[in-house]
């Protein structure tokens, strides 16, 4: 019995041999496969993101220069003031620093308010495109 094991395993040794190198080599491709499928897309999102960050410092450099204008614009606004009864009993030196310190508040606070929705909208954008190289790598 022990000698017709033996002759059996020795008959087909080999093949067994030759099967399981089959199959190894099946299973290594199908992880080259995944490996190679996997470097693929992260190359994309690598790519997407790059392009993203050039946006944003292209962005950037463009919102450096406005900002210098918008400066200039809003000096060259002019103000709308409605005077109120109490004015009128003022001197005029005394309307005349009033009207200067209401119309620098107001052009702070519409510079203000103006850069925050800038920002706001920047921030979106932002959020928005950040979102789609997200939903790219992990769809």
């Amino acid at each position: 019995m022990r000698d017709m094991i033996f002759a059996f395993i020795h008959q087909y040794a080999v093949w067994g041999i030759l099967a399981i190198a089959i199959l190894g080599l099946f299973v290594l491709h199908g992880m080259y496969r995944q490996i190679r499928k996997l470097n693929r897309s992260l190359g994309l999102v690598t790519a997407k993101v790059q392009q993203y960050f050039d946006i944003i410092m292209g962005e950037e450099e463009e919102d450096e220069e406005p900002a210098d204008r918008r400066a200039v614009h809003m000096q060259e606004q002019p103000v709308h003031y409605t005077p109120r009864e109490e004015d009128f009993r003022l001197t005029r030196g005394e309307r005349e620093m009033l009207l200067a310190d209401h119309s620098e508040r107001t052009s702070r606070t519409e510079h203000t308010d103006r850069v925050d929705r800038m920002d706001r909208k920047k921030t979106r954008e932002q959020e928005e495109v950040l979102d789609a190289v997200l939903q790219e790598y992990f769809s």
